[in-house]
């Protein structure tokens, strides 16, 4: 009698909630669109600099150290605790390779394979090698990206490049101990 009652509590709590969610859904409402809107880019440009949020390029600053934090020091000690006395040298120095050669690999083609418009799996090659990033001072136009028109492009690539380094190195570092890594 008590398992029937528990079997159908949970049918009445997944109709209820399932009927609950779905008349939220319903209740959006389409954004109005009118003859001022301008058109969002979608290709990186350059912007006016008085256009660039300060707060928003201060927290793309501080996040980036903080997720930096994460990989360098934090994978490398992880990982280093996790295998033996011998071998901890040689885990912290694969976090270190890691991020260096994922760091020059990013600046020659990540970004740009990663985010400018290309073909629908992979971006093109008009920011290889960082090419158009930078400050026009005469004119105080900055380069931003299509994704995140409120910072610039420059402190994006770098906030981007921090997720690439800890998503290799994630990776990477348990298989240092099982192969001789030596830096000399």
């Amino acid at each position: 009698m008590v398992n029937d009652w528990f079997r159908n509590a949970r049918r009445w709590w997944l109709f209820l909630s399932t009927g609950m969610l779905s008349c939220a859904a319903l209740a959006q409402s389409a954004p109005t669109t009118t003859s001022s809107t301008v058109a969002a880019p979608t290709a990186p440009s350059m912007v006016a600099a008085s256009s660039i949020n300060g707060a928003d390029t201060a927290w793309l600053l501080v996040s980036t150290a903080l997720v930096l934090l994460m990989t360098l020091p934090g994978i490398a000690l992880f990982y280093g605790g996790m295998v033996r006395k011998k071998n901890v040298i040689n885990t912290m120095s694969c976090v270190v390779m890691i991020t260096a050669i994922v760091s020059l690999l990013w600046f020659v083609i990540g970004y740009s394979l990663a985010f400018t418009p290309g073909s629908p799996w992979v971006g093109g090659l008009s920011r290889a090698w960082f090419e158009g990033f930078g400050v026009i001072k005469a004119t105080q136009m900055v380069a931003v990206s299509h994704i995140a028109p409120n910072v610039p492009e420059s402190d994006y690539s770098m906030f981007q490049l921090t997720f690439a380094i800890i998503t290799a190195a994630l990776i990477g570092a348990p298989w240092s101990s099982a192969c001789a890594f030596r830096v000399c």
